[in-house]
C-alpha cells in the first residue's frame, strides 16, 4: 500500500470494538428529528464494514446485526409521535393514580355516608346545616361586634386570595409538566379527584392559558376592599354571622347570572371554564368561588378542608378593625334569591304523575323541553305538574314564576298557574297559595305574589313546594304551556342553598 492510500485511509471514521464492548446494552431512548435520523441513518453500510470501519478486537462482532438493530430501532421504535404518546399515558396514569389514593383514604377514613362524584348536586354533597357549622362567632353585634366581625372579613378575604395567588404560582411553575400540576391541582384542591382526567387536563389548560394573568391583572386593593365591606355587610343583616355557606353563595352570585344556576355540580364548576365567557373581576370571583367549594366539599367527604377557613375567621374575628366605619358604606339590609332556570335542568324539583284515563297516560306531568317545562295533554288540557323539598324552618318573603302560553282558548275554562307551600308532602291539607290564579294571557307571564302586608311579613312551615299549570287543550291548533323559571325571595339565615344576597325585599315591585 502506498504511503498516500495509508493517510487516507487513516482519515476515514473508525469505530473502537474494544470501547464498544465495554458499555452498556440497555435501551436509552433519544429523540431525533427527521433530518437528524437522516444524518444518522447514512453510518448503516459502513458499520457493516467490519475491516476498514472497526478497530481493536472485533471477535464476536456481528456487524450486520449491529447495523440492522439501529436501523429497526430509528425506524420502528424512537418516533418522537410514540414518545408524545407514551409520555401522555403516563401523566393520566399518575393523575389516576393520584386520584385512586385519595378514595382509598376517604373509604378507609370516611367522614360522610354521601357517596360524592363528580355529579353530585353540591347542596347533597354538602347541605346547607353543615356549611352554616363553620362561622364567626359573635355575641352581640353592636360597634364591638362589628369590628370583630370586620376583623374576619379581613383575614378570611386576605387567606382567600392568598392561597389562589399561591397555587397559581406553583402551577406556572410546573407549565409543561401536566403529571406534576395535576398533582398541585389535586393537593391544593383534593375533591378534584373525583373529575375525570381528562376534565382535570381542560382545567389545567384554562388556568395556565387565562385565568392565571387576568387574576393578577384584576385583583387590586380596591377589589379586596369591595369584597370585604359586602361580606360584613351580609353578616351584620344575619347578626353579625359570617357563614362558609354565605361566603360561597357570595362569590357564586357575583360569577354570572346564570352561573349559580348552572354550577350545580362540581363537574358543572369546572365546565363553566371551557363555556363560560369570562371578563374583568369574574376571574376573581370564579376562583374564589372553585376554592370556596373546593372546601366545602372537601369538609362534605371527610377530609376536614374547612378546619384551616374556620381558623381565619376566627383569628380575624380575635384581631377587631375598625376601620369598617370608614370604608365601607352604609350597610343594607340584604335578603337571599333563589332561582331555579330550568335551562339547568330539572334541579331538585321532580314531576308528579299524571292519574291516567281518557287522553291521559299514566306518565310524568310534563317534559324537559330545551330551556323549559312544558305541559303534557291530560283529559282536556296540557298540565304540568312538580314538586320540589322545602324545609319548613325557611322563610318566604315573595315568588315569583316566569310562564309561557301558547295558543291557549279564550275562554280560560282551565287555565291556571299555581305555586302552593305544603305542611305535608304530598297533600294539599293545610297549604297555602302564594300564587294562586285564572285564565293568563298568550306568551310570557310574570306570576308574583310578596308576603308584605301580615306579620311577621314571611311564609313559614312548608315540607314541600307544589307548582301547577295548565291551559285548555284546543288542537287548532294545539295550545301549549311552559313555565321557564321559579323565583324565591328569603329572609336571611332561613334560605335554600344556593341563595344570594340580594338588597331586593320584593321580587314584586
Amino acid at each position: 500500500m502506498s504511503k498516500k492510500n495509508r493517510v487516507q485511509l487513516d482519515k476515514l471514521v473508525k469505530w473502537d470494538a474494544d470501547f464498544y464492548k465495554s458499555l452498556s446494552d440497555d435501551d436509552c431512548i433519544i429523540c431525533l428529528s427527521e433530518r437528524e435520523i437522516y444524518l444518522v441513518g447514512q453510518v448503516f453500510d459502513q458499520l457493516r464494514w467490519g475491516n476498514t470501519r472497526w478497530a481493536g478486537d472485533k471477535s464476536g462482532l456481528d456487524f450486520d446485526l449491529i447495523a440492522s438493530n439501529l436501523e429497526y430501532k430509528l425506524a420502528e421504535r424512537m418516533t418522537c409521535e410514540k414518545l408524545s404518546d407514551i409520555s401522555q399515558i403516563i401523566n393520566q396514569l399518575q393523575i389516576t393514580v393520584s386520584q385512586l389514593q385519595t378514595t382509598v383514604n376517604n373509604i378507609a377514613n370516611p367522614g360522610s355516608d354521601t357517596v360524592v362524584t363528580e355529579d353530585t348536586q353540591l347542596n347533597i354533597a354538602l347541605p346547607s346545616a353543615d356549611a352554616t357549622a363553620f362561622s364567626t362567632d359573635i355575641d352581640v353585634c353592636d360597634d364591638d361586634g362589628k369590628s370583630a366581625l370586620y376583623g374576619a372579613c379581613v383575614y378570611i378575604v386576605n387567606y382567600i386570595n392568598q392561597s389562589n395567588i399561591d397555587f397559581l404560582e406553583q402551577l406556572t411553575q410546573a407549565t409543561g409538566n401536566l403529571a406534576q400540576q395535576s398533582n398541585i391541582l389535586l393537593e391544593a384542591f383534593p375533591p378534584t379527584d373525583i373529575l375525570a382526567v381528562d376534565s382535570v387536563a381542560k382545567y389545567i389548560g384554562f388556568l395556565i392559558d387565562e385565568l392565571l394573568d387576568e387574576y393578577n391583572a384584576t385583583v387590586t386593593q380596591e377589589l379586596l376592599q369591595t369584597t370585604m365591606c359586602d361580606l360584613f355587610c351580609i353578616a351584620v343583616s344575619n347578626d353579625c354571622t359570617l357563614t362558609l355557606y354565605d361566603i360561597c353563595n357570595y362569590f357564586g352570585g357575583k360569577v354570572d347570572p346564570t352561573f349559580a344556576n348552572f354550577a350545580t355540580t362540581f363537574a358543572n364548576l369546572v365546565e363553566f371554564a371551557s363555556i363560560g365567557t369570562f371578563s374583568g373581576d369574574m376571574y376573581f370571583h370564579y376562583m374564589c368561588y372553585f376554592n370556596l367549594v373546593s372546601v366545602a366539599l372537601g369538609q362534605g367527604i371527610g377530609l376536614g378542608s374547612a378546619e384551616d377557613f374556620q381558623l381565619q375567621l376566627l383569628a380575624g374575628q380575635n384581631n377587631p378593625d375598625g376601620d369598617w366605619e370608614l370604608l365601607c358604606d352604609e350597610c343594607p339590609t340584604f335578603h337571599r334569591l333563589w332561582t331555579w332556570n330550568f335551562s339547568g335542568g330539572m334541579g331538585d324539583f321532580t314531576f308528579i304523575n299524571l292519574p291516567g284515563g281518557t287522553n291521559c297516560a299514566v306518565a310524568p306531568a310534563g317534559i324537559l323541553d330545551g330551556s323549559s317545562l312544558k305541559g303534557v295533554r291530560c283529559g282536556s288540557q296540557n298540565t304540568i305538574g312538580i314538586i320540589m323539598p322545602f324545609n319548613p324552618a325557611w322563610r318566604v318573603r315573595s315568588v315569583r314564576m316566569t310562564t309561557r302560553r301558547e295558543n291557549g282558548i279564550g275562554n280560560g275554562t282551565y287555565d291556571y298557574a299555581t305555586f302552593k307551600m305544603r305542611p305535608a308532602a304530598n297533600s294539599d291539607s293545610g297549604s297555602f297559595n302564594p300564587i294562586g290564579g285564572g285564565f293568563r294571557p298568550n306568551g310570557t307571564d310574570i306570576l308574583c305574589e310578596v308576603q308584605n302586608t301580615t306579620p311577621p311579613y314571611y311564609w313559614t312551615g312548608a315540607n314541600q313546594i307544589f307548582i301547577a299549570i295548565g291551559v285548555a287543550y284546543d288542537d287548532s291548533p294545539v295550545s301549549a304551556i311552559y313555565l321557564d323559571e321559579v323565583e324565591i325571595l328569603f329572609n336571611v339565615g332561613y334560605e335554600k342553598l344556593g341563595s344570594v344576597a340580594v338588597v331586593d325585599d320584593n321580587l314584586c315591585a
